[in-house]
């Protein structure tokens, strides 16, 4: 059911954070300085954007058109009805061969905080903490729901900041229930194993693994494991680790004290090296110049 064209439940989270934002004082959107001249969002018609980072969490919803967003390293192709949720700190750049066309969506953290804290206690820190990048896709009817609540703030000036903050709160706290909608939906299909596997690669001890050890992990042969793995999510096993692998690896790298070689250790490589290799590998850089050219900056209004 819906209220004033708003899903029942997602009305109601966001009352219930709005009353929570207004008792804790903690409304406040982003200044011009920092973000763009709308500090809720902006529709983006693009080829390319260069790397830079973020002081805030930014969502990308592609609304047509096909690109390439590389987030610390690693490269999603976005499609239309896709969704990505870059967070405080995430370095990223987006190519295309023609433009194409995306909605972003800022979100201050400690806004996003409180959304999350009412969709799901344990939601933030799953966010903040996942080696990967959120990212998921939603329907040709959630796109065009989403966008008609969006294209309320083409007319920004027109409305109270009460209004504004209320909108982009219902917005927020809706892509952040898709997300974990989209992330419930998907293991439930999964078997039992196949969901424990995940689980355990979530952690730094599973996941610097031997490959060989972590399928013996599940009871099951090396070969069974393998070709269930690339059945359910369309990728090898051996890719997926390797990625949730370069993103932990990307996450240590942002410690400027830490040595290559310590990182190259912990991640279990061998010798500085290989690790060198691998990383250049990836992302076409080694990890003194990835560190080098990761600019500590925040969006610029010219992005």
């Amino acid at each position: 059911m819906t209220f004033f064209g708003y899903d029942k439940i997602i009305f109601r989270k966001t009352i219930y954070f709005f009353l929570f934002i207004l008792y804790n004082r903690i409304m406040r959107i982003l200044p011009t300085s920092e973000i763009h001249e709308n500090p809720f969002t902006k529709i983006i018609i693009a080829r390319q954007c260069p790397s830079h980072t973020h002081t805030f969490f930014e969502f990308i919803i592609n609304l047509s058109g096909e690109f390439e967003n590389c987030i610390n390293g690693v490269t999603y192709t976005i499609k239309k009805g896709h969704v990505l949720l870059l967070r405080p700190e995430d370095q990223h750049h987006f190519s295309s061969q023609v433009s194409h066309t995306h909605r972003d969506v800022y979100v201050l953290p400690e806004k996003m905080k409180a959304i999350a804290d009412c969709i799901s206690p344990s939601l933030y820190e799953k966010l903040a903490n996942q080696p990967l990048a959120v990212f998921f896709k939603v329907s040709d009817y959630q796109l065009q729901t989403l966008e008609g609540k969006l294209n309320y703030f083409n007319a920004a000036s027109n409305y109270s900041k009460l209004s504004l903050e209320l909108a982009h709160t219902n917005v927020v706290t809706e892509l952040l229930s898709l997300w974990q909608q989209s992330f419930d939906d998907k293991k439930s299909d999964y078997p039992e194993w196949l969901n424990l596997l995940f689980h355990r690669l979530n952690t730094e001890d599973y996941l610097l693994r031997p490959l060989s050890e972590i399928i013996a992990s599940t009871n099951y042969s090396y070969g069974y494991v393998c070709r269930q793995f690339k059945k359910y999510t369309g990728t090898t096993l051996n890719e997926y680790v390797s990625k949730e692998k370069f993103a932990y690896a990307v996450a240590l790298l942002q410690n400027r004290e830490a040595r290559i070689a310590d990182v190259a250790e912990k991640l279990n490589y061998g010798s500085p090296s290989n690790f060198i290799i691998a990383f250049k590998k990836r992302c076409g850089l080694t990890p003194a110049q990835w560190r080098k050219k990761k600019p500590p900056i925040s969006m610029r209004k010219d992005d």
